[in-house]
Protein backbone atom coordinates (compact mmCIF):
# COMPACT_ATOMS: atom_id res chain seq x y z
CA UNK A 1 0.00 0.00 0.00
CA UNK A 2 2.90 2.53 0.70
CA UNK A 3 3.39 2.35 -2.97
CA UNK A 4 -0.69 4.05 -3.03
CA UNK A 5 -1.10 7.32 -2.39
CA UNK A 6 -4.76 9.09 -2.38
CA UNK A 7 -4.65 12.95 -3.98
CA UNK A 8 -6.74 15.74 -4.17
CA UNK A 9 -5.59 19.21 -5.16
CA UNK A 10 -4.68 20.27 -1.55
CA UNK A 11 -3.07 23.23 -3.57
CA UNK A 12 -6.75 25.02 -4.23
CA UNK A 13 -7.05 24.66 -0.46
CA UNK A 14 -4.17 26.13 0.95
CA UNK A 15 -4.49 29.01 -1.64
CA UNK A 16 -6.28 31.93 0.86
CA UNK A 17 -7.72 33.64 -2.27
CA UNK A 18 -9.41 30.73 -3.43
CA UNK A 19 -8.15 30.29 -6.86
CA UNK A 20 -8.83 27.50 -8.93
CA UNK A 21 -4.86 26.63 -9.27
CA UNK A 22 -6.05 23.07 -10.78
CA UNK A 23 -8.47 24.82 -13.39
CA UNK A 24 -5.99 27.46 -14.34
CA UNK A 25 -2.75 25.36 -14.38
CA UNK A 26 -4.68 22.55 -16.52
CA UNK A 27 -5.92 25.81 -19.08
CA UNK A 28 -2.02 26.83 -19.11
CA UNK A 29 -0.90 23.06 -20.22
CA UNK A 30 -3.29 23.29 -23.05
CA UNK A 31 -2.49 26.22 -24.22
CA UNK A 32 -5.20 28.17 -23.21
CA UNK A 33 -4.11 31.20 -22.00
CA UNK A 34 -7.17 33.70 -21.85
CA UNK A 35 -8.68 30.72 -20.30
CA UNK A 36 -5.77 30.41 -17.53
CA UNK A 37 -6.30 34.18 -16.75
CA UNK A 38 -9.99 34.86 -16.46
CA UNK A 39 -10.14 31.49 -14.02
CA UNK A 40 -7.49 33.41 -12.09
CA UNK A 41 -9.44 37.06 -12.08
CA UNK A 42 -12.44 35.14 -10.31
CA UNK A 43 -10.47 35.21 -7.33
CA UNK A 44 -7.79 37.43 -7.50
CA UNK A 45 -7.90 41.20 -9.04
CA UNK A 46 -4.26 41.57 -9.73
CA UNK A 47 -1.99 38.65 -10.81
CA UNK A 48 0.78 40.30 -11.92
CA UNK A 49 1.08 41.90 -8.55
CA UNK A 50 0.47 38.38 -6.90
CA UNK A 51 2.37 36.35 -9.19
CA UNK A 52 5.95 38.75 -8.07
CA UNK A 53 4.93 38.80 -4.23
CA UNK A 54 2.80 36.03 -3.52
CA UNK A 55 4.21 33.38 -0.97
CA UNK A 56 3.13 30.66 -2.42
CA UNK A 57 1.47 28.65 0.41
CA UNK A 58 -0.37 26.55 -2.59
CA UNK A 59 3.51 25.21 -3.77
CA UNK A 60 4.14 23.80 0.28
CA UNK A 61 0.70 22.18 -0.44
CA UNK A 62 1.64 20.51 -3.73
CA UNK A 63 1.40 16.81 -4.41
CA UNK A 64 4.18 16.69 -6.68
CA UNK A 65 6.07 17.70 -3.49
CA UNK A 66 6.06 14.45 -2.51
CA UNK A 67 7.60 13.26 -5.45
CA UNK A 68 9.94 15.79 -6.63
CA UNK A 69 9.47 19.24 -6.87
CA UNK A 70 6.20 21.53 -6.65
CA UNK A 71 4.49 22.99 -9.36
CA UNK A 72 5.92 26.43 -9.84
CA UNK A 73 2.20 28.17 -9.28
CA UNK A 74 3.73 31.48 -8.50
CA UNK A 75 5.52 31.61 -11.69
CA UNK A 76 2.44 30.13 -13.55
CA UNK A 77 0.12 32.89 -12.25
CA UNK A 78 2.58 35.87 -12.79
CA UNK A 79 3.16 34.07 -16.65
CA UNK A 80 -0.10 34.41 -17.64
CA UNK A 81 -0.42 38.53 -16.63
CA UNK A 82 2.34 38.83 -18.24
CA UNK A 83 1.66 37.33 -21.67
CA UNK A 84 -1.89 39.15 -21.76
CA UNK A 85 0.36 42.42 -21.46
CA UNK A 86 2.67 41.38 -24.20
CA UNK A 87 -0.40 40.31 -26.70
CA UNK A 88 -2.79 42.38 -25.40
CA UNK A 89 -1.07 45.40 -24.38
CA UNK A 90 -3.54 46.01 -21.75
CA UNK A 91 -4.97 43.45 -19.14
CA UNK A 92 -8.63 41.87 -20.44
CA UNK A 93 -10.55 43.25 -17.80
CA UNK A 94 -13.95 41.85 -17.49
CA UNK A 95 -16.12 45.58 -16.40
CA UNK A 96 -19.30 43.38 -15.41
CA UNK A 97 -20.48 45.02 -12.06
CA UNK A 98 -23.64 43.81 -9.74
CA UNK A 99 -27.06 45.68 -10.14
CA UNK A 100 -25.95 49.17 -8.46
CA UNK A 101 -26.74 48.83 -4.73
CA UNK A 102 -27.27 52.81 -4.16
CA UNK A 103 -25.12 52.84 -1.08
CA UNK A 104 -21.65 54.14 -0.90
CA UNK A 105 -18.18 52.78 1.06
CA UNK A 106 -15.10 55.17 2.41
CA UNK A 107 -12.16 53.42 2.31
CA UNK A 108 -8.93 54.87 3.83
CA UNK A 109 -5.73 53.95 2.14
CA UNK A 110 -4.88 52.71 -1.19
CA UNK A 111 -2.54 49.61 -0.33
CA UNK A 112 -2.92 46.16 -0.80
CA UNK A 113 -5.74 45.99 1.64
CA UNK A 114 -7.45 49.08 0.74
CA UNK A 115 -7.35 48.27 -3.25
CA UNK A 116 -8.39 45.01 -3.00
CA UNK A 117 -11.49 45.93 -0.53
CA UNK A 118 -12.49 48.75 -3.03
CA UNK A 119 -12.37 46.22 -6.27
CA UNK A 120 -14.48 43.83 -4.85
CA UNK A 121 -17.42 46.19 -3.36
CA UNK A 122 -17.13 48.39 -6.93
CA UNK A 123 -18.05 44.65 -8.39
CA UNK A 124 -20.65 44.42 -5.94
CA UNK A 125 -22.08 47.48 -7.34
CA UNK A 126 -21.29 49.72 -4.36
CA UNK A 127 -20.11 53.55 -4.82
CA UNK A 128 -16.10 53.65 -3.58
CA UNK A 129 -14.03 56.53 -2.28
CA UNK A 130 -10.82 55.77 -2.17
CA UNK A 131 -9.24 58.12 0.56
CA UNK A 132 -4.76 58.20 0.09
CA UNK A 133 -2.48 60.50 2.15
CA UNK A 134 0.14 60.28 -0.82
CA UNK A 135 -0.40 61.59 -4.18
CA UNK A 136 -0.06 58.06 -5.49
CA UNK A 137 -2.14 55.02 -4.80
CA UNK A 138 -0.44 51.44 -3.70
CA UNK A 139 1.04 51.99 -0.26
CA UNK A 140 3.47 49.10 1.14
CA UNK A 141 3.22 47.78 -2.48
CA UNK A 142 5.17 51.16 -3.72
CA UNK A 143 7.06 51.75 -1.21
CA UNK A 144 8.52 48.30 0.73
CA UNK A 145 9.18 45.76 -2.84
CA UNK A 146 11.46 47.65 -5.02
CA UNK A 147 11.19 48.18 -8.41
CA UNK A 148 13.31 45.43 -9.80
CA UNK A 149 10.54 43.03 -8.32
CA UNK A 150 7.57 44.82 -8.84
CA UNK A 151 7.92 47.28 -11.87
CA UNK A 152 5.89 50.57 -11.18
CA UNK A 153 4.23 50.24 -14.89
CA UNK A 154 3.03 46.58 -13.99
CA UNK A 155 1.28 47.68 -9.96
CA UNK A 156 0.00 50.76 -11.31
CA UNK A 157 -1.51 49.23 -14.13
CA UNK A 158 -3.29 46.59 -12.39
CA UNK A 159 -4.72 49.43 -9.93
CA UNK A 160 -6.48 51.00 -12.91
CA UNK A 161 -8.78 48.53 -13.02
CA UNK A 162 -11.04 50.48 -10.09
CA UNK A 163 -11.19 54.16 -11.71
CA UNK A 164 -12.51 51.44 -14.85
CA UNK A 165 -14.89 50.43 -12.56
CA UNK A 166 -16.10 53.73 -10.93
CA UNK A 167 -13.92 54.33 -8.23
CA UNK A 168 -12.68 57.72 -7.17
CA UNK A 169 -9.47 57.94 -5.96
CA UNK A 170 -8.84 61.25 -3.58
CA UNK A 171 -5.46 61.69 -3.80
CA UNK A 172 -3.22 63.80 -1.14
CA UNK A 173 -5.79 63.87 1.18
CA UNK A 174 -4.73 62.81 4.86
CA UNK A 175 -7.94 61.71 7.20
CA UNK A 176 -7.94 63.05 10.25
CA UNK A 177 -6.26 66.54 8.53
CA UNK A 178 -8.12 67.23 5.56
CA UNK A 179 -11.22 65.88 6.64
CA UNK A 180 -11.89 64.22 9.81
CA UNK A 181 -13.12 60.16 10.72
CA UNK A 182 -16.56 61.74 12.11
CA UNK A 183 -17.29 63.31 8.74
CA UNK A 184 -16.83 60.75 6.80
CA UNK A 185 -19.42 58.40 9.32
CA UNK A 186 -21.39 60.44 8.32
CA UNK A 187 -21.09 60.69 4.81
CA UNK A 188 -20.80 56.96 4.35
CA UNK A 189 -22.90 54.13 4.77
CA UNK A 190 -19.67 51.78 5.65
CA UNK A 191 -15.61 52.73 6.62
CA UNK A 192 -13.03 50.71 5.50
CA UNK A 193 -9.59 51.54 7.80
CA UNK A 194 -6.81 50.24 5.30
CA UNK A 195 -4.05 52.58 6.70
CA UNK A 196 -1.17 50.21 6.45
CA UNK A 197 1.72 49.80 8.69
CA UNK A 198 3.52 53.21 7.77
CA UNK A 199 5.07 54.70 10.84
CA UNK A 200 8.69 53.03 12.57
CA UNK A 201 9.16 52.67 15.90
CA UNK A 202 11.63 54.45 17.63
CA UNK A 203 15.44 53.36 17.12
CA UNK A 204 16.72 52.84 20.70
CA UNK A 205 20.51 53.82 19.78
CA UNK A 206 23.03 56.54 20.43
CA UNK A 207 23.19 59.21 17.50
CA UNK A 208 20.09 58.03 16.50
CA UNK A 209 19.38 61.31 15.35
CA UNK A 210 22.44 61.95 12.58
CA UNK A 211 21.74 62.87 9.51
CA UNK A 212 22.32 60.19 7.35
CA UNK A 213 20.71 57.55 9.43
CA UNK A 214 17.39 55.71 8.47
CA UNK A 215 15.13 53.30 9.47
CA UNK A 216 14.46 50.83 6.67
CA UNK A 217 10.72 52.02 6.48
CA UNK A 218 11.75 55.77 6.34
CA UNK A 219 14.53 55.24 3.91
CA UNK A 220 12.31 52.87 1.42
CA UNK A 221 9.90 55.78 1.46
CA UNK A 222 11.44 58.87 0.86
CA UNK A 223 13.20 56.79 -2.24
CA UNK A 224 10.12 55.26 -3.23
CA UNK A 225 8.62 59.22 -3.39
CA UNK A 226 12.11 61.00 -4.74
CA UNK A 227 12.56 62.70 -1.65
CA UNK A 228 15.81 61.54 -0.60
CA UNK A 229 17.93 64.59 1.39
CA UNK A 230 20.99 62.68 0.43
CA UNK A 231 23.66 62.21 -2.53
CA UNK A 232 24.62 58.42 -3.54
CA UNK A 233 26.88 57.63 -5.62
CA UNK A 234 30.52 55.86 -5.72
CA UNK A 235 32.23 57.21 -3.15
CA UNK A 236 29.07 56.32 -0.40
CA UNK A 237 29.38 53.88 1.85
CA UNK A 238 26.32 52.44 3.27
CA UNK A 239 25.73 50.31 6.30
CA UNK A 240 22.76 48.25 6.95
CA UNK A 241 21.26 46.17 9.80
CA UNK A 242 18.81 43.42 9.48
CA UNK A 243 17.62 40.89 7.36
CA UNK A 244 14.24 40.98 6.73
CA UNK A 245 12.94 41.93 3.17
CA UNK A 246 13.21 45.51 3.35
CA UNK A 247 16.22 45.39 4.80
CA UNK A 248 17.44 43.48 1.99
CA UNK A 249 15.35 45.57 -0.67
CA UNK A 250 17.75 48.96 0.79
CA UNK A 251 20.80 47.05 0.70
CA UNK A 252 20.43 46.45 -2.91
CA UNK A 253 18.82 49.96 -4.13
CA UNK A 254 21.88 51.23 -2.62
CA UNK A 255 23.77 49.11 -4.88
CA UNK A 256 21.61 50.03 -7.43
CA UNK A 257 22.49 53.68 -6.85
CA UNK A 258 26.13 52.96 -6.86
CA UNK A 259 27.07 52.85 -3.17
CA UNK A 260 29.31 50.44 -1.38
CA UNK A 261 26.79 48.30 0.54
CA UNK A 262 27.65 46.32 3.91
CA UNK A 263 24.50 44.12 4.77
CA UNK A 264 24.54 42.81 8.98
CA UNK A 265 22.58 40.55 9.47
CA UNK A 266 22.02 40.19 13.39
CA UNK A 267 21.81 36.37 13.67
CA UNK A 268 22.90 33.44 11.49
CA UNK A 269 20.29 31.37 12.47
CA UNK A 270 17.56 33.67 11.95
CA UNK A 271 15.18 32.71 9.52
CA UNK A 272 15.83 34.68 6.42
CA UNK A 273 14.98 34.83 2.60
CA UNK A 274 17.84 32.84 1.29
CA UNK A 275 17.08 33.83 -2.42
CA UNK A 276 17.34 37.29 -1.37
CA UNK A 277 20.29 37.29 0.12
CA UNK A 278 21.50 35.11 -2.52
CA UNK A 279 20.94 38.27 -4.83
CA UNK A 280 22.34 40.55 -2.59
CA UNK A 281 25.62 38.69 -2.79
CA UNK A 282 25.68 38.24 -6.60
CA UNK A 283 25.35 42.22 -6.68
CA UNK A 284 28.16 42.70 -4.68
CA UNK A 285 26.79 43.62 -1.49
CA UNK A 286 29.06 42.80 1.79
CA UNK A 287 27.22 40.14 3.76
CA UNK A 288 28.23 39.88 7.44
CA UNK A 289 26.39 37.99 10.23
CA UNK A 290 25.93 37.89 13.53
CA UNK A 291 26.74 41.63 14.17
CA UNK A 292 24.71 43.97 15.90
CA UNK A 293 24.63 47.99 15.89
CA UNK A 294 25.35 49.38 19.60
CA UNK A 295 26.16 53.64 18.69
CA UNK A 296 26.15 55.83 15.78
CA UNK A 297 28.79 58.61 16.16
CA UNK A 298 28.79 61.55 14.02
CA UNK A 299 30.47 65.00 13.25
CA UNK A 300 28.98 68.39 12.51
CA UNK A 301 25.63 66.17 12.97
CA UNK A 302 26.37 64.05 9.97
CA UNK A 303 26.91 60.00 10.83
CA UNK A 304 30.96 58.59 10.07
CA UNK A 305 31.18 55.60 11.27
CA UNK A 306 28.81 53.12 13.53
CA UNK A 307 29.97 50.62 16.17
CA UNK A 308 29.07 47.18 15.81
CA UNK A 309 29.29 44.12 18.17
CA UNK A 310 29.45 40.23 16.83
CA UNK A 311 27.21 37.96 18.66
CA UNK A 312 26.21 34.11 19.25
CA UNK A 313 23.69 32.03 20.24
CA UNK A 314 23.88 30.63 23.83
CA UNK A 315 21.70 27.83 24.95
CA UNK A 316 21.09 27.87 28.90
CA UNK A 317 17.79 25.77 31.25
CA UNK A 318 16.93 24.87 27.38
CA UNK A 319 16.45 28.33 26.01
CA UNK A 320 18.53 29.74 23.56
CA UNK A 321 19.47 33.35 23.62
CA UNK A 322 21.16 35.95 21.48
CA UNK A 323 24.76 37.09 23.67
CA UNK A 324 27.44 39.05 22.76
CA UNK A 325 30.66 38.21 22.83
CA UNK A 326 33.54 39.46 24.94
CA UNK A 327 35.30 42.10 23.16
CA UNK A 328 34.11 42.20 20.02
CA UNK A 329 33.29 45.38 19.42
CA UNK A 330 34.35 47.23 16.39
CA UNK A 331 34.14 50.56 14.23
CA UNK A 332 32.26 50.23 10.50
CA UNK A 333 32.83 53.77 8.87
CA UNK A 334 29.82 54.95 6.64
CA UNK A 335 28.34 58.02 5.63
CA UNK A 336 24.96 56.27 5.79
CA UNK A 337 23.38 54.23 8.37
CA UNK A 338 19.76 52.00 7.95
CA UNK A 339 18.36 50.54 10.67
CA UNK A 340 15.67 47.76 10.38
CA UNK A 341 13.02 48.33 13.13
CA UNK A 342 9.61 47.44 13.42
CA UNK A 343 6.39 49.12 12.09
CA UNK A 344 3.64 49.76 13.46
CA UNK A 345 0.04 52.04 12.05
CA UNK A 346 -0.08 55.51 12.61
CA UNK A 347 -3.26 55.86 14.51
CA UNK A 348 -2.90 59.04 15.76
CA UNK A 349 -2.64 60.85 12.68
CA UNK A 350 -6.74 59.90 12.11
CA UNK A 351 -6.99 62.44 14.50
CA UNK A 352 -9.06 63.16 17.95
CA UNK A 353 -12.02 60.58 17.11
CA UNK A 354 -9.33 57.55 17.35
CA UNK A 355 -9.98 57.70 20.91
CA UNK A 356 -13.53 56.02 20.69
CA UNK A 357 -11.87 52.88 19.11
CA UNK A 358 -10.61 50.19 21.07
CA UNK A 359 -6.82 49.65 20.04
CA UNK A 360 -4.59 47.22 21.11
CA UNK A 361 -1.49 47.38 22.77
CA UNK A 362 0.52 46.70 19.49
CA UNK A 363 -1.14 50.05 18.37
CA UNK A 364 -3.52 48.70 15.97
CA UNK A 365 -7.38 48.15 15.57
CA UNK A 366 -9.29 45.30 17.29
CA UNK A 367 -12.10 43.80 15.28
CA UNK A 368 -14.45 41.21 15.65
CA UNK A 369 -14.90 38.35 13.76
CA UNK A 370 -16.72 40.29 11.18
CA UNK A 371 -13.81 42.78 10.86
CA UNK A 372 -16.08 45.77 11.96
CA UNK A 373 -14.17 47.77 14.95
CA UNK A 374 -16.69 48.74 17.93
CA UNK A 375 -17.61 51.61 16.18
CA UNK A 376 -20.68 50.56 14.00
CA UNK A 377 -20.19 50.68 10.16
CA UNK A 378 -16.46 51.35 10.76
CA UNK A 379 -14.05 48.43 9.56
CA UNK A 380 -10.37 47.93 9.73
CA UNK A 381 -8.25 44.87 8.39
CA UNK A 382 -4.73 44.99 6.61
CA UNK A 383 -1.40 45.80 8.43
CA UNK A 384 -4.10 48.17 10.26
CA UNK A 385 -5.10 45.19 12.41
CA UNK A 386 -2.56 42.76 11.67
CA UNK A 387 0.88 44.76 12.20
CA UNK A 388 3.93 44.57 9.94
CA UNK A 389 3.43 41.58 7.56
CA UNK A 390 3.81 40.63 4.18
CA UNK A 391 1.62 42.19 1.44
CA UNK A 392 -0.46 39.49 0.44
CA UNK A 393 -2.33 38.79 3.92
CA UNK A 394 -3.51 41.95 3.25
CA UNK A 395 -4.95 41.62 0.22
CA UNK A 396 -6.86 38.24 1.75
CA UNK A 397 -7.77 40.71 4.24
CA UNK A 398 -8.84 43.41 1.62
CA UNK A 399 -10.90 40.48 0.19
CA UNK A 400 -12.39 39.41 3.71
CA UNK A 401 -13.67 42.72 4.76
CA UNK A 402 -15.42 43.50 1.45
CA UNK A 403 -17.31 40.63 1.76
CA UNK A 404 -18.12 41.45 5.31
CA UNK A 405 -19.00 44.83 4.62
CA UNK A 406 -21.54 43.99 2.09
CA UNK A 407 -22.92 41.22 4.44
CA UNK A 408 -23.23 44.56 7.11
CA UNK A 409 -24.81 46.49 4.79
CA UNK A 410 -27.28 43.34 3.45
CA UNK A 411 -28.53 43.27 7.42
CA UNK A 412 -26.74 40.27 7.57
CA UNK A 413 -24.13 39.89 9.76
CA UNK A 414 -22.58 36.44 9.71
CA UNK A 415 -19.50 36.54 7.61
CA UNK A 416 -17.44 33.49 6.26
CA UNK A 417 -14.44 33.57 4.39
CA UNK A 418 -15.36 34.47 0.82
CA UNK A 419 -13.57 31.75 -0.88
CA UNK A 420 -14.92 28.83 1.60
CA UNK A 421 -18.54 29.66 1.36
CA UNK A 422 -18.75 27.40 -2.25
CA UNK A 423 -15.79 25.66 -2.76
CA UNK A 424 -15.49 23.40 -5.52
CA UNK A 425 -15.51 19.82 -4.94
CA UNK A 426 -12.98 17.05 -6.33
CA UNK A 427 -12.69 13.46 -6.37
CA UNK A 428 -10.08 11.96 -4.50
CA UNK A 429 -7.92 9.89 -6.63
CA UNK A 430 -5.96 6.98 -5.61
CA UNK A 431 -3.16 6.57 -8.52
CA UNK A 432 0.41 4.34 -7.92
CA UNK A 433 3.33 6.67 -7.08
CA UNK A 434 5.28 4.45 -10.16
CA UNK A 435 2.87 5.95 -12.28
CA UNK A 436 4.44 9.44 -11.60
CA UNK A 437 7.48 10.03 -13.66
CA UNK A 438 9.67 12.79 -11.80
CA UNK A 439 10.12 15.44 -14.06
CA UNK A 440 12.58 18.50 -13.10
CA UNK A 441 10.98 21.63 -12.00
CA UNK A 442 11.44 24.40 -14.94
CA UNK A 443 13.68 27.18 -13.09
CA UNK A 444 12.51 31.28 -13.49
CA UNK A 445 15.58 32.77 -15.65
CA UNK A 446 17.30 35.73 -13.50
CA UNK A 447 18.82 38.41 -14.86
CA UNK A 448 22.96 38.03 -14.58
CA UNK A 449 24.18 40.12 -11.98
CA UNK A 450 26.03 42.34 -14.17
CA UNK A 451 23.11 43.40 -16.15
CA UNK A 452 21.56 44.40 -12.63
CA UNK A 453 24.09 46.79 -12.23
CA UNK A 454 23.23 50.36 -11.86
CA UNK A 455 19.54 50.23 -13.08
CA UNK A 456 16.39 48.89 -12.17
CA UNK A 457 15.08 46.16 -14.72
CA UNK A 458 12.99 43.35 -13.21
CA UNK A 459 15.42 40.58 -11.64
CA UNK A 460 12.98 37.81 -12.06
CA UNK A 461 12.26 36.85 -15.54
CA UNK A 462 8.44 35.27 -16.80
CA UNK A 463 8.24 31.95 -18.40
CA UNK A 464 7.79 31.54 -21.82
CA UNK A 465 4.87 29.88 -23.43
CA UNK A 466 6.95 26.59 -24.24
CA UNK A 467 8.44 26.79 -20.52
CA UNK A 468 4.84 27.89 -19.83
CA UNK A 469 2.94 24.38 -20.77
CA UNK A 470 5.70 21.95 -19.62
CA UNK A 471 5.52 23.37 -16.22
CA UNK A 472 1.71 23.09 -16.17
CA UNK A 473 2.17 19.72 -17.27
CA UNK A 474 3.75 18.34 -14.14
CA UNK A 475 0.21 19.23 -12.01
CA UNK A 476 -0.33 14.95 -11.59
CA UNK A 477 -3.96 16.20 -10.27
CA UNK A 478 -4.66 17.51 -13.63
CA UNK A 479 -3.51 14.52 -15.11
CA UNK A 480 -5.66 12.39 -13.25
CA UNK A 481 -8.35 13.95 -11.86
CA UNK A 482 -12.22 13.99 -13.01
CA UNK A 483 -14.10 16.88 -10.71
CA UNK A 484 -17.22 15.78 -9.70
Amino acid sequence: MDNVIKIKPKCYFACPLGVDIPEFTSSIARGDFSDAIATIREQNPFPGIIGRICPAYCEDACIREQTDEPVAIRQLERFCADYELQHFGFPQWKLTKDTPKNKSIAVIGSGPAGLTCSYYLLKKGYDVDIYEKSYRPGGTLSIIIPRFELPQEILFGEIQILTKLGGNFIPNCTVGKDIQLTELNRKYDALFIAIGAGKSDELHIPGKNLDGVFTTFDFLENFSRNNLDIKIGGSTKALVFGGNNESVASARILRRLGAEVHLFLPDEMQYFDETKIQMARQENIIVKQSIIPTAVFGEKNRVFSVRCLKVERSSENGKTKIVPIENSDFDEDCDIAIFSVRRYPDIDSLGESIKNFNISRSNTFIVDENMQTNIYGVFAGGEAVNGMSNPFLSVVDGKRAASAIDKFLAGNITVRDEQKETPKEFEEIVIERNNIAEVPRNRTKILAPDQRDSNFREVEISFDEKIAIAEAERCIFDRFHTEK
